[in-house]
């Protein structure tokens, strides 16, 4: 959902074409217009603002990646890469996390995809599968290399966290539940 009203009404932006709901969910004028939501149906597992930009935003989708907001959340695009520089074979993750570094008007964007049941596996185990950076808004992705076990314990699904560090572009912070956290 998004709101252009200070959170007093909030408008569906995924779901359906939105084409013949007789709603003006993107707040343009109209009711009728084609690909007016064009974020899937379900949930998201995160949604983060370029700092850089405030109406770029970022949404994480299970199973189908990033998708990209320029116009402050009223279309999106996916934007998991092409060719070889994409995240699709970490995919279908159950869960994506997003983080973006302020460093102008290119921020670099980082997305860490999540699995269930990565050996060694427990009934809750969730741990990193695919940890991926972009200096074009996602438009073309590169996976980040020797990374870690992470998390040690495989409770990602509760405690897993991502941060791009504010002033270098070159620094990510991740910490999982138990053990060091990774820089």
């Amino acid at each position: 959902y998004r709101s252009a009203a200070g959170a007093r009404t909030f408008a569906q932006v995924s779901g359906s074409s939105g084409a013949s709901d007789g709603v003006d969910n993107d707040a343009g004028g109209m009711s009728a217009e084609p690909g007016e939501l064009n974020l899937p149906s379900g949930g998201a597992t995160h949604l983060v603002s370029d700092p850089g930009n405030s109406n770029r935003l970022y949404a994480a989708i299970p199973s189908q990646g990033v998708y990209r907001s320029d116009d402050g959340g009223e279309s999106w695009q996916q934007v998991n890469g092409s060719g070889a520089a994409n995240i699709n074979a970490a995919l279908p993750g159950v869960r994506v996390e997003l983080s973006v570094h302020d460093s102008g008007a290119d921020n670099v964007v980082y997305a860490a995809v999540l699995q269930n049941n990565v050996p060694p596996a427990t009934n809750f185990t969730q741990r990193v599968v695919g940890l991926f950076r972009s200096l074009d808004q996602g438009d073309t992705w590169r996976a980040v290399q020797n990374l870690p076990q992470i998390p040690q314990n495989g409770q990602a699904a509760w405690h897993f966290s991502l941060a791009a560090h504010p002033t270098d572009p070159d620094v990510l912070f991740i910490r999982g539940d138990v053990g060091d956290g990774y820089r």
